[in-house]
């Protein structure tokens, strides 16, 4: 149905209600009612399965909406309903803002909409997934002020014990880490390796920061793990807190039906869906020169028809260097610079390989593969696990890919150790200067064993894969003026017929993605260093 976004809840009807009562309120917005069609059909004398629908929101958002066209008033405030179908499934229903959008003809009114529909994602996917663990700390939560529309973002986390602040308090830098001193133990054969890569696996920032389970009171918040990547890569106003450098893509991804034996997702139905993306290089220095070893990231967002969407951020390695968020951040610490030196401290280094021999395996598992030359011949993967469900409400586990069209060609020799200011993107954008680059999407189909929570260990290379489609590239634009710039690349912004797998960091990138889309919004934006227009000149 047009602008109606389902998607399916991993409880029961009654038990997602509440859990959405509680995020909704948790977030800082006030329930207005529940309306529980059941129970008055049962008063009628009726038979109704479980249909329940919460009215929500916060006149602060929903006002200037109705300033700019009071007609949305029919459709405010939000509201979301949960139902059961006749198999015993429990989902949740809600019109996608976007749609709103445009069925009330709204003007100037982008940020608050783009707001509006991050928060229902956020708060339906905590509702409904059993990833997050409900047993941290209790205490109020991190959120922004309403007030500030022009930048209001809903809240990251989900039980941080701080009182609600608004959007320039959010801005304000906190207190310095303290870093507990690392003991100096024998691993040094891998130290080198994982020095080597350790400013780039060490910002590859939206992927991992606060979610329930891992964070301790006086530990660990979503704002102090914003503040160390700020912390280590330097202050960068307007840019993302990772993968600040990068540059804007457009085109569509062209399905060729097989996926459809995996996922009721209406993007892997035949046909083309348009998308919007992001190259970029891992790290928060926007204008750090292009170094051939640094990871690469590919964010996309599809947009199939009726108001669904897509969103993944993947990366050109081929598993991740830790497994918890909690291990990421002792990693992003580890492998900072020393004031005095300016380089990684080894011993730091060694103490943590020796605190999570999985990210040492990890680390080997990464240098036996090859990087490719560039973006355009890379392949990027989502390395996280997913639960793919599809019309026969069959169930699979996934891991995808894109794999370039374009033939491999190793870093040369010669350009291993080089760092020039844009060479990636240079050669990226020349290179679709001559012609669209082309990704085929593989699915990889996970067998019984296969780890789904953790994302350091690779799956063996005989599973099934199904190629879904072609993607294919075939605009650029810089962040300066490019939409994709204000895009948050969502992990858990998924169609009906994708969902979470157990992985803990999955709730963790969502939470980290949107206190790094908050901070940036609300501040001064600067030119970016790589303009398409200016290449080649």
């Amino acid at each position: 149905m047009e602008g109606l976004t389902t998607i399916q809840s991993n409880f029961g009807p009654q038990e997602t209600m509440d859990r959405l009562e509680a995020e909704i309120k948790a977030h800082g917005m006030g329930v207005f009612a529940r309306i529980n069609h059941a129970a008055l059909a049962a008063e009628a004398g009726l038979a109704l399965r479980p249909t329940e629908v919460i009215l929500f929101g916060n006149p602060r958002g929903g006002t200037p909406l109705m300033q700019a066209n009071q007609a949305i008033g029919i459709d405010l405030p939000l509201k979301v309903l949960v139902w059961q179908d006749a198999s015993g499934k429990t989902w949740l229903s809600y019109n996608d803002p976007g749609w709103l959008e445009k069925r009330h003809e709204l003007a100037g009114a982008e940020r608050i909409i783009a707001t509006m529909a991050q928060a229902l994602s956020t708060i339906v996917a905590d509702a409904t997934s059993d990833t997050v663990q409900r047993s941290a700390p209790k205490g109020k939560r991190l959120v922004v002020d309403p007030e500030n529309t022009q930048t209001i973002e809903p809240s990251i986390a989900q039980s941080a014990p701080q009182a609600f602040i608004s959007a320039p308090q959010l801005q304000r830098k906190s207190s310095e880490l303290d870093q507990t001193p690392l003991a100096d133990l024998p691993r040094a054969s891998l130290i080198p390796r994982l020095l080597a890569i350790g400013g780039a696996i060490a910002g590859i920032a939206g992927l991992f920061a606060y979610a329930g389970g891992w964070l301790r009171l006086h530990a660990l918040t979503p704002a102090r793990m914003a503040e160390t990547f700020q912390l280590v890569n330097g202050p960068h106003p307007g840019f993302r807190r990772n993968h600040a450098k990068g540059v804007c893509v457009s085109g569509w991804f062209n399905s060729n039906g097989q996926g459809a034996a995996l996922s009721k997702a209406s993007i892997f139905q035949p046909g083309r869906v348009p998308l919007l993306g992001r190259f970029s290089l891992s790290g928060g220095q926007p204008f750090a020169a292009d170094a051939p070893q640094t990871v690469r990231g590919l964010g996309i967002l599809f947009k199939p028809p009726e108001g669904e969407e897509w969103r993944t951020a993947m990366i050109n390695l081929p598993v991740f260097p830790v497994r918890t968020p909690q291990a990421f951040y002792e990693q992003l610490l580890a492998s900072a610079p020393d004031h005095a030196t300016g380089k990684p401290n080894s011993a730091r280094m060694q103490a943590f390989l020796a605190k999570y021999p999985e990210s040492a395996r990890a680390i080997q598992f990464i240098h036996s593969h090859a990087m490719s030359s560039g973006f355009e011949n890379s392949t990027f993967n989502s390395l996280n696990a997913f639960r793919f469900i599809n019309a026969a409400s069959a169930e699979v586990w996934v891991r995808w890919s894109m794999v370039p069209v374009q033939p491999f060609e190793p870093i040369s020799t010669a350009d291993s150790g080089r760092a020039d200011k844009n060479q990636l993107f240079d050669a990226l954008i020349a290179s679709i200067r001559r012609h669209p680059l082309e990704w085929y999407l593989i699915i990889t189909v996970a067998q019984p064993g296969d780890p789904t929570d953790n994302a350091t260990i690779p799956w063996p290379s005989d599973r099934q894969q199904v190629d879904a489609g072609t993607l294919t590239i075939d605009h650029l634009e810089s962040d300066d003026t490019s939409p994709a710039r204000d895009i948050n690349f969502d992990p858990l912004v998924l169609p009906n017929g994708m969902a979470a797998s157990d992985d803990p960091l999955l709730s963790a990138r969502s939470a980290v993605y949107s206190q790094s889309f908050t901070r940036r919004e609300g501040e001064h934006k600067h030119p970016s260093a790589v303009s398409p227009t200016q290449t080649g000149k």
